[in-house]
């Protein structure tokens, strides 16, 4: 088989997976915000299987790529659009040119989501920090105060440790 059309069924499952990524990460924001602990695990855990499966077809893409470059090319110094543009038939440059715009897209969607997915985790663990420090905290105390990042001020740090030791 031709080695631009194995690479474009590789980039295809590659956009497959990423797709699925989203859609587990979109399931985990929910799951963050509902505090539910077992599909949290459970998003996870196929998340981890989706990862060792994009790694296999990233074995599998480089090892194509591998097969297109010259003799004194590597890996590391070309990129997709370069090996796009040494593709001898037309319409499987149009389908290379369009699935690796589309991976583009999806990696910077997936990458988003995880990052505001893991401002969700932060911010959650910083409110049961707080509840936890409230709940602890002595009967006619000073109620501790958190900064923006759900870290105890220096201050209320202090008074919450003496109330501890006294409780």
């Amino acid at each position: 088989m031709d080695p631009f059309k194995n690479l474009l069924h590789c980039l295809k499952a590659e956009l497959t997976k990423q797709e699925e990524f989203l859609r587990l990460l979109t399931k985990e924001r929910t799951a963050i915000v509902k505090c539910d602990t077992a599909e949290l695990e459970s998003t996870n855990v196929k998340k981890l299987d989706l990862i060792n499966a994009a790694q296999e077809l990233e074995k599998k893409r480089n090892t194509i790529i591998s097969s297109l470059l010259s003799s004194e090319q590597t890996l590391e110094q070309i990129k997709l659009s370069e090996i796009v543009t040494k593709c001898p038939s037309v319409g499987t440059q149009r389908e290379l040119d369009k699935i690796r715009s589309d991976l583009r897209n999806i990696v910077s969607a997936v990458c988003a989501l995880n990052a505001e997915n893991a401002d969700l985790i932060k911010n959650s663990l910083g409110l049961v920090t707080s509840t936890l420090a409230i709940v602890q905290c002595a009967p006619g105390g000073d109620l501790p105060t958190y900064s923006k990042e759900g870290k105890l001020s220096s201050h209320e740090e202090t008074s919450l440790k003496r109330s501890r030791t006294s409780a």
